[in-house]
């Protein structure tokens, strides 16, 4: 194994590749063809900046100890519209057509609930979260 460090080194580290992803086959080009969405991988800081926003401290049933609870769809649609690149969620005109605030909102009334279950699946998958826990466990064991 030795102690070399080189490829753990930023510049060594294979770069994440933006994806092509099809997220409705409502969403057409004029020529009538499917338009795809691209997607790209967040970092765990990012991850962790997201999963904050939609913790807050929640008083237990017993004692009064406050306790932290995430909202997870809140988590959820925030995290897969940080991972959107293409359409731009934050584009003002594309929010005002489906009279909505924010990129996690306009995802909620954009896409069917399939399709916004597919769009996750798939985000999930570019993050790293597409290996089952038993699947670590399992890794783990035979390391």
């Amino acid at each position: 194994m030795g102690n070399d460090l080189r490829a753990f080194m930023a510049e060594n580290i294979e770069k994440d590749k933006k994806i092509l992803f099809t997220a409705s086959s409502r969403m057409v080009d004029k020529d009538g063809k499917k338009v795809p969405w691209e997607l790209k991988a967040i970092n765990a800081k990012e991850d962790e900046k997201i999963r904050a926003s939609c913790t807050v401290k929640v008083s237990s049933k017993r004692g009064g100890v406050r306790m932290p609870e995430t909202d997870i769809n809140k988590y959820i649609g925030l995290m897969v519209a940080s991972c959107v690149l293409y359409p731009n969620l934050n584009d003002k005109a594309l929010q005002d057509s489906y009279g909505v605030l924010g990129a996690s909102e306009l995802l909620k009334v954009m896409l069917k609930p399939g399709e916004f279950a597919d769009l996750t699946t798939q985000v999930q998958t570019i993050n790293g979260f597409d290996v089952s826990m038993e699947q670590m466990v399992d890794s783990a064991k035979n390391s």
